[in-house]
């Protein structure tokens, strides 16, 4: 409760709740008698919450990590999901960065690194395509409304 009180804008506060409801979703869903496809995805989807700002995240390196190929892996989360590897990886980064824009100071490029993205115009491109926005108008959008400005 000290973490959402501490974030002061309510877009921010939202994506802190979905953020953590997902995580507590998964995390119930594992308690359940899942299929052992269910559960190996839930295992891949905690593994990605929690690295997915390293640049280093793959699906060689997941699929190493749980001791599965990559096709399993690959076929095993869409079968679940409904998304690929490299989309959950894409929402995750993107809702953080949408985080961290609109509720600190930091600049772009040290979100898109801290995000897992350090070639910057990869970030952009990413960002504009997944909100309609570049993070600059992202973030100055959000700017007007503190202000009152909208």
């Amino acid at each position: 409760f000290e973490t959402i009180r501490a974030i002061e804008s309510l877009i921010g506060k939202a994506c802190f709740i979905q953020f953590v409801a997902d995580f507590l979703l998964q995390e119930m869903d594992m308690a359940v008698g899942l299929s052992a496809n269910e559960r190996l995805t839930a295992e891949i989807m905690n593994i990605l919450h929690r690295d997915f700002s390293s640049s280093q995240l793959s699906l060689s390196a997941v699929a190493e990590s749980v001791g599965r190929s990559q096709e399993h892996i690959s076929r095993g989360i869409k079968e679940v999901t409904g998304k690929s590897f490299i989309q959950h990886i894409r929402v995750l980064r993107m809702e953080k960065a949408l985080f961290l824009l609109r509720n600190t100071n930091q600049r772009i490029y040290e979100i898109a690194r801290q995000v897992g993205y350090p070639d910057m115009s990869n970030f952009m491109k990413t960002f504009k395509k997944h909100f309609g926005m570049t993070p600059a108008q992202c973030r100055n959008q959000q700017e007007r409304g503190k202000n009152g400005h909208e």
